[in-house]
């Protein structure tokens, strides 16, 4: 065999990151936070470890690591460090072409013989030329600062900088190899070098960036956003001081420092802080910037340490699916409606403008929703938000929710993202109205059951068309709801459900038994 060729070996697959062993672990803490979430939604295993041979020493040389979908690492046994990456298939190995082509090849001899399952294409990473080799990167990290500042003042002497080199210096300040989204940093944590590799970004990168959300900075957008008054100047621009605060960047004291509103609500929107800590800290400001806070976190956030780009999914679930972001719409309505609680009458206030800012939705929206529930609707986000402060309001003052919402609240409840966040504004509900309401989603009869729900179910169940989700969660609802279950199911048998097999499954035992 040649020198620098490389082997597959000992391939095995697990389901999450706690059923790695504890030497697999080590070799692949650095990005724990990413593999702790790769968990797909049928509950398959989802990571895939092979260890990489070199055919001169015979020994283990490298350990590669797939997860879904079309995510990867090649992490250097003896360097104890990741040398190379899966990114959507592509495979960067950060300049060391040879070590690619290596490994393509022995992925082209072994793959399918080992029965990997991801898909790797091993095509370069369209920078892969433009950047150094690890060991050359790690030698001028120490001066890294220096060159920083060299082409700040370059820029500022009106020197255009050239892209590739200006995010390859950020990248000698900045790991990004080491991703780790959350918490979200403050400035007062960042050192010397990392603070003038994000003013280098701000002053001479004209593009958007892709990465310093994953190592939990603020992004910021292109230049000619930032150089038009008109437009959003980004995230980063806000948390560099460069432009004005935004009622979700103004500066709360907590613990001695001054943290930017959005970062103590990203922390507690994912699960870091208590919601009650960050409420408390969020009452030191003026009653005007608390209101125009709640006006912002009302509202959708497309990205950000908000929107739940990062936020781990729940157990079993993938990152991005529907009940990832889902979860995360729980506790973010969750917080909002303990924070608008605290501000009272005008916590109440903020949500009937948000009503009354789309006072015409359930007319403009609900035969879109009856026809093709599957389709994308707009506003549904702050209007749930702001149904949840009003029931809770009404509960805090041991009444309930005015019933002219119910007919909003049931056009939600067809709309499948909604029915996540939904869940929390049902709870603060009389028990007989959730269940009502409820009658249109699966998801909703399984958590608000009752003996009007054993149709409706069985309704939600042939309009689904089956599979193996919905006939999980369909079984799920047949224990939420109990007896009142069988004579729905038997009528729907015998009218010639398209669904009958699976619900001939789920008939009482007696039942079973007479129809034998």
């Amino acid at each position: 065999m040649p020198k620098n060729e490389l082997a597959l070996a000992n391939y095995r697959r697990r389901k999450r990151w706690d059923a790695l062993t504890a030497a697999e672990k080590k070799t692949l803490v650095s990005i724990e936070a990413e593999l702790s979430t790769a968990e797909e939604e049928e509950g398959e295993d989802s990571l895939e470890l092979v260890d990489v041979i070199d055919s001169e020493s015979e020994k283990k040389a490298y350990l590669f690591v797939l997860w879904p979908f079309g995510s990867g690492a090649l992490v250097d046994l003896k360097k104890k460090e990741i040398v190379a990456d899966v990114a959507q298939h592509h495979f960067d190995a950060r300049g060391d072409g040879e070590l690619r082509a290596a490994l393509a090849a022995a992925w082209a001899r072994q793959h399918a013989a080992l029965g990997i399952r991801e898909k790797v294409s091993f095509e370069a990473d369209k920078d892969e030329d433009a950047k150094k080799p690890a060991q050359q990167t790690t030698k001028k990290k120490s001066g890294a600062l220096e060159r920083i500042e060299a082409m700040r003042a370059a820029i500022r002497g009106g020197a255009a900088a050239d892209q590739k080199e200006l995010w390859a210096l950020v990248s000698e300040a900045i790991d990004f190899k080491v991703r780790r989204p959350l918490p979200a940093r403050r400035l007062f944590e960042l050192d010397e070098t990392t603070r003038a590799a994000l003013e280098l970004i701000h002053e001479g990168y004209d593009a958007s960036d892709s990465m310093l959300g994953s190592v939990g900075l603020p992004s910021s957008q292109p230049r000619a956003c930032r150089d038009d008054p008109a437009k959003d100047p980004g995230d980063l621009a806000r948390f560099l001081g460069h432009a004005p605060l935004g009622p979700l960047d103004v500066p709360v004291q907590l613990e001695g420092n001054a943290h930017p509103a959005w970062c103590l609500v990203s922390d507690a929107v994912h699960g870091l802080r208590p919601n009650e800590e960050v409420v408390s800290a969020l009452a030191t400001l003026s009653s005007e910037s608390k209101v125009a806070l709640l006006r912002a976190l009302m509202l959708p956030l497309a990205s950000g340490h908000l929107s739940g780009a990062w936020a781990p999914p729940p157990a079993g679930a993938q990152p991005g699916s529907p009940s990832a972001r889902g979860a995360h719409n729980q506790r973010h309505i969750r917080f909002v409606n303990a924070f608008a609680a605290s501000l009272g009458e005008d916590g109440v206030r903020v949500a009937q403008e948000r009503l009354a800012a789309r006072a015409g939705w359930l007319e403009q929206w609900l035969p879109q929703l009856t026809r093709s529930p599957g389709m994308i609707v707009p506003h549904w986000f702050e209007q749930t938000l702001a149904l949840g402060v009003l029931a809770r309001a009404a509960k805090n003052a041991g009444s309930a929710l005015d019933p002219g919402h119910d007919a909003l609240l049931s056009a939600l409840a067809r709309y499948l993202d909604a029915t996540y966040p939904l869940r929390v504004v049902l709870e603060d509900l009389p028990k007989e109205r959730a269940a009502k309401i409820a009658l249109a989603d699966l998801h909703l009869i399984e958590h608000f059951p009752s003996a009007e729900s054993a149709t409706a179910a069985i309704e939600r169940l042939e309009a689904s068309g089956g599979g193996p989700y919905v006939n999980a969660l369909f079984e799920r609802v047949v224990t939420a709801i109990g007896a009142p279950m069988g004579p729905a199911l038997e009528a729907a048998i015998e009218r010639g459900s398209p669904q009958k097999k699976v619900l001939a499954k789920h008939l009482p035992k007696s039942t079973k038994k007479k129809r034998a």
